[in-house]
This record gives structure tokens, C-alpha cells and sequence, in this order.
């Protein structure tokens, strides 16, 4: 049975991605298995803005969809970019307890 890593690393690797920028955290470790595993380049960073920044580059550069996967801790909107158009599109991996949906803390 798949991990959810790989599962993540997977729908990534279908949706045509080819990078995931990051700034490391041990809980998303599984997810740079998982990109690794299809080939996808992980490229960590310094601080969740500038992962977020960089997706968006890439996004604009490359017509891609950009994707940044950011790390646990207060406070779980540094990751967010200024609004933008949504083409190319960005995607942001939060961490699992931003993620739920009684959050109210994005």
C-alpha cells in the first residue's frame, strides 16, 4: 500500500509537475520521498514566502502550475502569495493541521 507521500509525489507527477519548492519540515518528509520518486526536483528554500514566491515565478516563467509545499508552525498564512490571476496556476501544500477544515487560522 502506498504512503500518502507517495500518493502526493503521484497526483504531482500526473498533473505534470516538475518541481516542488519547499522549505523543510520533518512531517513533510514522506512528500519529498514521494516527488523524488517520480522524478519531481525538490528545491528547498529559507522561509515559506519564499517558496510560495518561487512557485509563482514558475508558474509565470513557464506556464506551469507551480507548487510549494510549506511547513508546520504559527503562522500557517506565511506561505500565501498577493493575489494574483490564476493562470498559471499555484499550488500550496499546507500543513495537515492548517488543512482541516475547522481551521480558522488561514
Amino acid at each position: 500500500m502506498p504512503t500518502g507521500g507517495q500518493l502526493v509525489g503521484e497526483a504531482l507527477a500526473k498533473e505534470g509537475v516538475r518541481v516542488v519548492f519547499t522549505l523543510c519540515g520533518g512531517h513533510i518528509l514522506p512528500i519529498y520521498e514521494g516527488c523524488l520518486d517520480h522524478d519531481i526536483r525538490v528545491i528547498d528554500v529559507r522561509h515559506e514566502q519564499t517558496a510560495a514566491f518561487a512557485a509563482d515565478g514558475w508558474a509565470r516563467v513557464t506556464g506551469e502550475a507551480g507548487v510549494a509545499a510549506v511547513t508546520a508552525g504559527p503562522p500557517p498564512g506565511r506561505g500565501r502569495v498577493p493575489r494574483r490571476p490564476a493562470w498559471p496556476p499555484i499550488r500550496l501544500l499546507p500543513p495537515t493541521s492548517v488543512a482541516r477544515s475547522d481551521s480558522t487560522s488561514c
